[in-house]
């Protein structure tokens, strides 16, 4: 099964991670807006995409865009992440691990263990995963391209 981390995106700082995109539009989902775009989510998913999705009332605030009540989606085709969500059967908030004061993201597995293993209870090298960024797609009112990426824009019809 692909692997969905949702996100809230343009400045908030965390990540929904499931099982399956199926998995948001269910009572308990983080998503309220979802199901209306299910063919364009199955289209592009798994992939190099970042989908913003209006948020349930059931997502923390804490996790929510700061301006608007929104949240990502993303669902990527990457082994550890399938392997992780599934020992633990459920899912798991995650975010990007850029720290403070640096210009860009942390992706080297062996610069996060050296500068955070003394912080964190674990690092799990899941090898490198590149630093080009996804494509971010709105869904909050039809299907709009926020940000060109990875991801081909084609693929949700854009």
């Amino acid at each position: 099964m692909p692997v969905f981390f949702a996100a809230a995106t343009s400045g908030a700082a965390a990540e929904w991670v499931g099982e399956s995109p199926g998995e948001i539009a269910s009572s308990e989902a983080p998503s309220s807006s979802a199901g209306a775009n299910a063919p364009a989510l199955k289209a592009a998913t798994p992939g190099s995409f970042t989908f913003i999705l209006e948020a349930s009332r059931e997502v923390p605030k804490r996790t929510l865009h700061p301006k608007r009540a929104t949240i990502g989606l993303r669902v990527p085709d990457h082994a550890v992440a399938l392997a992780l969500l599934e020992e633990l059967g459920e899912p798991i908030l995650s975010c990007t691990l850029q720290l403070p004061g640096d210009d860009a993201p942390l992706t080297d597995p062996y610069e996060i263990r050296e500068r955070l293993e003394h912080l964190v209870d674990l690092v799990i090298d899941g090898g490198w995963c590149g630093t080009e960024p996804t494509t971010v797609i709105d869904m909050t009112d039809g299907v709009s391209l926020v940000r060109a990426g990875k991801g081909d824009p084609a693929r949700v019809g854009l």
